[in-house]
């Protein structure tokens, strides 16, 4: 069954396509050389291994509607109108290959978010009601997330009809120790 999605939950416009178990995401080959180092059988570190173990499956790529897609395995099956969050994760942004612009822009973005107070920044994220309904959606809200605020957009993508689910909470507290672990 193929599903395309407008969803978008962070900074990267385009759509992704969910076929049952696997998701496909347009992206740039930066990310699927990423994706295929990761998964090179050639690695055989435990480092990489358990990296492996907190990474969505790889499948490869296609080509679709005129780009290159990454087939990842789909870790939002079997939630039902699931919220979206896109988190970028750490202090430093950037890799030696980018240019000196594209370094100093990241700079100056980490030192005026919580990448640089937190190590980490919301960078969008989607609600959706019981329906299926889209009823906040913020994109590159870099600047509109705070240090004061972060804990409520956490809220919203954990809380259903007004309750919080407190077995989401307690997997993504599960899944950041293992990754503040790594």
């Amino acid at each position: 069954m193929e599903q395309s999605s407008t969803d978008q939950a962070g900074g990267h416009a385009g759509v992704m396509i969910f076929e049952g178990d696997k998701l496909l995401k347009r992206c740039k080959e930066s990310e699927i050389n990423f994706y295929r180092w990761l998964y090179s059988p050639e690695h055989d570190d435990p480092m990489i291994m358990e990296l492996r173990q907190m990474a969505p499956r790889f499948y490869g790529t296609q080509e679709r509607e005129g780009g290159t897609y990454v087939v990842l395995e789909n870790l939002l099956l079997g939630y039902d109108h699931a919220n979206f969050m896109d988190c970028k994760i750490g202090k430093i942004t950037w890799t030696p290959h980018h240019s000196e612009k594209t370094i100093r822009n990241q700079q100056i973005k980490n030192q005026s978010t919580t990448t640089g107070t937190l190590g980490y920044r919301i960078t969008g994220l989607i609600v959706k009601d019981e329906h299926g309904n889209k009823v906040e959606t913020l994109v590159k809200a870099f600047n509109e997330i705070t240090e004061e605020n972060i804990h409520q957009q956490f809220a919203k993508i954990v809380t259903r009809d007004g309750v919080v689910q407190r077995e989401l909470i307690d997997e993504l507290i599960g899944g950041t120790a293992r990754i503040l672990n790594w």
